[in-house]
């Protein structure tokens, strides 16, 4: 993850990108003793890491592209 916030990228151009924000995804919902240790170890790092977990992921396809989690239910269900 310190690689995340302290080096470049290349787009599919070519271009060398330095990120300015930086996602800790989870698929659970993060627990706040992870939080703690991993943000611990992110002490002045360049930019900011946001944790963004399940649950806000599904929050966020509810509120944003609920034809997304409507798709995936059906396809859970056959």
């Amino acid at each position: 993850m310190r690689q995340c916030c302290t080096t470049t990228v290349k787009d599919n151009e070519g271009n060398e990108l330095k990120p300015n924000l930086v996602y800790l995804a989870c698929p659970e919902q993060i627990k706040t003793r992870f939080l703690d240790e991993v943000m611990s170890q992110m002490i002045g790092l360049p930019i900011e890491v946001r944790p963004y977990d399940g649950v806000q992921i599904i929050n966020d396809i509810r509120d944003y592209k609920p034809e997304l989690l409507e798709n995936f239910f059906q396809w859970v269900k056959s």
